[in-house]
């Protein structure tokens, strides 16, 4: 059944029927220790024009970062969220991401890179580079109307307004929601960091 994606020609290949264990394994040999690494996200409508407009000034901004960051990984993903997956989303009722079937074919932009943690200037370097590419990547498709305020986030950095991004509806609800289920903070206390309502 994955003959059509299989066939694609590759470098490499590490494609198996394995365990969840040893492909925990296998993902560890690549994030070894001492490294730094840093998300960000962005949410666009499906077209191949922001992901062309994307890859470009990713792939430049890449480029030049690595010149002054040599142990600079760079990576950029697109991860798509169909409008059938967003329907199931509210098969149970509603959902709380502010994201409708209207929306249609949505594309996460998912920018990971990682680079040496003894490499403090880079760190301030690359940080910059990312900001500025989810901005000169915004620009374009807000003016084409392929835009999406959607944050995810998994892929988001702490800067980035992700309860803001469900709409004003929704995040009015999250707090209510919070004092029903977590009136003393408890998951507050316990997880260290990480995006939170509110202290």
């Amino acid at each position: 059944m994955f003959d059509n994606f299989t066939s694609i020609p590759s470098i490499f290949s590490t494609t198996r029927i394995t365990t969840l264990l040893d492909l925990t394994e296998e993902i560890k040999a690549f994030q070894p220790p001492g490294a730094r690494e840093i998300f960000i996200t962005a949410t666009f409508k499906n077209d191949k024009q922001p992901m062309s407009d994307i890859y470009h000034i990713w792939h430049e901004a890449a480029e030049s970062a690595h010149k002054r960051a040599p142990s600079l990984q760079p990576s950029i993903t697109f991860q798509a969220v169909t409008a059938n997956v967003i329907r199931r989303f509210a098969r149970n009722g509603s959902n709380a991401l502010g994201i409708k079937p209207g929306d249609g074919n949505l594309i996460l932009m998912d920018l990971a890179w990682s680079w040496a943690a003894n490499d403090t200037e880079a760190e301030v370097d690359v940080i910059a580079t990312v900001q500025k590419i989810v901005v000169d990547s915004v620009v374009p498709a807000t003016s084409r109307g392929l835009n999406h305020r959607y944050i995810y986030q998994n892929y988001a950095y702490i800067s980035q307004p992700v309860f803001d991004s469900y709409g004003p509806e929704n995040k009015a609800r999250l707090p209510e929601i919070q004092e029903k289920y977590d009136p003393d903070k408890v998951f507050v206390g316990l997880q260290p960091g990480y995006f939170k309502l509110r202290p």
